[in-house]
């Protein structure tokens, strides 16, 4: 079965000694990209279980292209299908490849989202240019991906989780991607400063009633 094949090649190929190795100086970053093969591995283990009990044997059968087609064709939305009004898809940029939409919000367009601080860190000195280009190519396709109209939006501040689940303020600069942009094609939106959370709410509770279960 195709669990098994992807579980034997791993474990083969050692990527949990090559990633602590990689990354001797962060636990959490290798336990983490480890995590993230054993969450395919254990979705590949429920697809073929599913395949099994319904169709037989011989269904699961099945190739690593054979999965991640389908789970590609499942997950994809075609966003040539207009006709439900008032959708939203919400997705990555990855994710975004290939479809087109009338309207697109990009969020986050802050420096450490847009390029990600994560592709910076691994990077090298000799690949750090490398990287940043993909971080770059990746961008485009974002905004490539509206034909009509595309908002992009980031925070002046923002609350980052760090190392030890430390919770705190942080500044965030836009990305420096946004000074690529032409700037007769940008029209610039600063909103006023957001009310209180408590506030906010208070109002709405005001306006809409409290909701009792």
């Amino acid at each position: 079965m195709l669990s098994k094949k992807v579980r034997s090649f791993v474990d083969k190929i050692d990527y949990w000694g090559y990633l602590v190795i990689e990354h001797s100086k962060d636990d959490n970053k290798a336990r983490w990209k480890f995590s993230n093969i054993e969450s395919l591995i254990r979705m590949i283990e429920d697809w073929e279980r599913v395949l099994l009990e319904n169709q037989g044997p011989d269904a699961v059968n099945l190739s690593l292209y054979d999965y991640l087609n389908r789970i590609s064709l499942l997950t994809r939305t075609d966003g040539e299908d207009e006709s439900n009004g008032g959708k939203v898809n919400l997705m990555t940029i990855h994710a975004s490849k290939g479809l087109e939409f009338p309207v697109v919000i990009i969020a986050g367009a802050e420096d450490g989202i847009i390029p990600h601080e994560r592709s910076i860190e691994d990077a090298t000195p000799e690949t750090l240019n490398l990287a940043l280009e993909e971080e770059r190519r990746l961008f485009y396709v974002a905004i490539t991906r509206a034909r009509e109209k595309l908002y992009i939006t980031s925070c002046k501040k923002r609350t980052m989780a760090r190392h030890k689940q430390q919770i705190s303020d942080a500044e965030r600069p836009p990305s420096p991607f946004l000074e690529e942009i032409p700037q007769h094609l940008i029209e610039y939106t600063v909103e006023e400063e957001s009310e209180e959370p408590d506030a906010f709410f208070s109002r709405m509770k005001e306006r809409f009633g409290e909701t009792r279960n």
